[in-house]
C-alpha cells in the first residue's frame, strides 16, 4: 500500500514539473538503483574471496 502512495506522489510530481525535472527524478533513481546493485554485487565478490580462502585452508565455512 504504501508503494502504491508513493508511485502516486511520484505521478502527481511528474505531472507537474518540466520534463528536465523529470529526468533529474529518474536520474537520481537510477544512480540509487545502481548504488545498491553495487553493493550487492561488491558483498558477494567478498563472500566468495572468503568462501575461496577457506576452501585454500581445507576449513569449511
Amino acid at each position: 500500500m504504501g508503494r502504491k502512495l508513493a508511485y502516486t506522489l511520484n505521478c502527481r510530481e511528474a505531472k507537474n514539473s518540466t520534463p528536465d525535472e523529470r529526468g533529474d527524478v529518474m536520474r537520481s533513481k537510477t544512480r540509487f538503483m545502481l548504488a545498491i546493485l553495487w553493493v550487492i554485487f561488491a558483498s558477494a565478490s567478498a563472500l566468495a574471496q572468503v568462501e575461496r580462502a577457506a576452501a585454500r585452508a581445507n576449513r569449511p565455512l
